[in-house]
């Protein structure tokens, strides 16, 4: 991505450190690295040192909720080598749910048992800051939230807004405003309508009174991510066909609660074939994107690249209802509701297929998983990153949901996984995680290449009262697990085999195969465990 990352416990800072904790309901817990800096008191600040050029701010922040919930708003104040930049507005509307993990949520502070802490603010610096620069955010008088907790910000090199190209319509030649605040749900629908090529100008054009509904070989383009921008509730592009184009513009949504019934995703329906969202960022929405319909289930050769989702509800993507030969590549999720990227493959439908997730970031899924597959044909984990997960696994292949068995073979290669896995209704879920649920794991499953790094509890586990072997694992390392690097349940049966499998400072020991029905096979290159 093309930014760099600064976290809070690693710059310089007079307020309090958080964590490290893997403890639901702690702050830390919810944090990257599993650690984050409070500002407390009035300037309290954390000052961090920039490794190259850049005009813009994220900022990844937890402020309290309202008394009786709903979250409030406040601002932290923003220097640039010691001067006053900005007062950065900041909310708590978008975080904060309590008691359980049932969704609609229980929203009400009264009930206890907090968790989602954190949501995230960008802005424009206004000014160009050189390399070793120094940004600071620091709690002024004017700052009036009693605490700030400053996780991480991003630092970035923003473009400047593209012109239009030739041949494109332009939202405002049909009435729509940029301001932020007047609903253009008519005027973009009417140009959508109207023009196979729309462009997106610079400004904010809120959407609030309907969802944009987008016709087959249709183009949006907008003058870039930072620069454009549809907000709102309706903040939502619903697919009907294909060869549909979506690049370089962002979708601000208004979600402040999961109810699945809702279709309050960035992106929703089938995309039919050849379909492409390039440079799209993605925020408070329930899901980033939805793909498919039950009704239609036709989604083929969809590409999703340098992409930005963050901050919803649920899923980052969930490539469903038979989506196939499609890919989610050189895109960042950061604090998704429930799995970053799943491709699931509901029973009764047509199988998911040659589906891949490579290249792709992702941070702090605050529910589930950075990445799943839930039955289907020869998808593929390729080349990821995954990092603090806060309840589920890294990587979870599942037979669950009702899916569609397995088969040919699944690749799992070339990732890397720190400190994933958690806990989720009493149970400890493994970084990576076989689980034959409803049925047994069938097919074949490719593991190569796997560095799991600092795992809360186990490296590797197998689950389920089904079967869940057929699993090869190859070149995997495994450092400093919780618990076990790799266990086997009492109720799962099947063989995995292992070769060039390096396990170093477990925090119990190797392997507890907890199954009589359930082989394990080592091979050459096998060490600690």
């Amino acid at each position: 991505m093309p930014y760099d990352e600064y976290e809070a416990e690693a710059a310089v800072y007079n307020g309090v450190l958080l964590g490290p904790s893997t403890t639901l309901g702690q702050i830390a817990s919810e944090a990257s690295g599993r650690e984050a800096v409070d500002l407390t008191g009035t300037g309290n600040y954390v000052t961090f040192t920039t490794l190259h050029p850049c005009n813009s701010i994220v900022v990844r922040y937890s402020i309290p909720d309202a008394p009786g919930g709903g979250g409030i708003n406040a601002t932290l104040s923003v220097f640039v080598n010691g001067a006053f930049n900005q007062e950065l507005p900041l909310t708590s509307r978008y975080s904060w749910d309590y008691k359980n993990w049932s969704y609609p949520y229980d929203k009400n502070p009264a009930d206890g048992s907090p968790f989602h802490f954190f949501d995230e603010a960008h802005a424009l610096l206004g000014m160009e800051v050189p390399a070793g620069s120094t940004v600071t955010l620091q709690k002024q008088a004017s700052d009036t939230a009693s605490w700030y907790v400053v996780d991480l910000i991003d630092l970035e090199e923003v473009a400047a807004p593209a012109a239009m190209p030739s041949g494109y319509t332009p939202i405002t030649n049909y009435g729509a405003v940029g301001d932020g605040s007047t609903d253009n749900s008519a005027a973009i629908q009417a140009c959508v309508n109207a023009n196979s090529q729309v462009w997106i100008p610079q400004g904010n054009f809120a959407c609030l009174s309907a969802a944009i509904n987008v016709p087959a070989g249709v183009t949006v383009q907008g003058a870039g991510m930072w620069h454009s921008v549809l907000s709102g509730y309706y903040a939502t592009l619903n697919l009907g066909g294909g060869n549909d184009r979506f690049l370089n513009f962002a979708l601000s949504g208004d979600t402040v609660n999961r109810v699945d019934s809702n279709p309050d995703n960035g992106f929703n329906n089938l995309a039919g074939t050849g379909s492409l969202l390039q440079n799209i960022w993605i925020e408070h929405e329930k899901c980033g994107y939805w793909v498919g319909n039950s009704s239609n289930p036709v989604t083929n050769g969809l590409l999703i690249t340098g992409c930005r989702i963050r901050d919803t509800y649920a899923d980052g993507v969930n490539f469903c209802n038979g989506t196939s030969d499609s890919t989610v590549t050189q895109s960042q999720f950061r604090n998704t509701g429930d799995d970053s990227l799943a491709s699931w493959s509901p029973s009764g439908g047509p199988v998911n297929s040659g589906n891949l997730f490579s290249f792709n970031t992702v941070q702090n899924t605050w529910r589930a998983d950075c990445f799943a597959l839930y039955g289907g044909s020869s998808n593929a984990i390729e080349d990821n990153l995954c990092s603090d997960t806060l309840d589920q696994s890294g990587i979870l292949v599942e037979q669950g949901f009702t899916s569609n068995p397995f088969s040919g073979t699944s690749s799992i290669l070339r990732n890397t996984l720190t400190r994933a896995g958690g806990l989720f209704n009493g149970a400890e879920y493994g970084a990576l995680q076989f689980w034959g649920n409803q049925a047994a794991l069938a097919g074949a499953f490719t593991i190569d290449s796997l560095l799991i790094v600092n795992p809360t509890y186990q490296g590797v586990v197998f689950n389920g009262s089904y079967a869940s072997g057929g699993e090869t694992f190859t070149n995997t390392q495994i450092n400093g697990a919780g618990t076990w690097a790799m266990m086997v349940a009492s109720t799962t049966r099947g063989t995995a085999t292992f070769s060039s499998t390096v396990v170093t400072a477990p925090g119990t020991g190797g392997m507890d195969n907890l199954s009589s029905n359930f082989t394990v096979v080592k091979g050459s290159g096998d060490s600690g465990w």
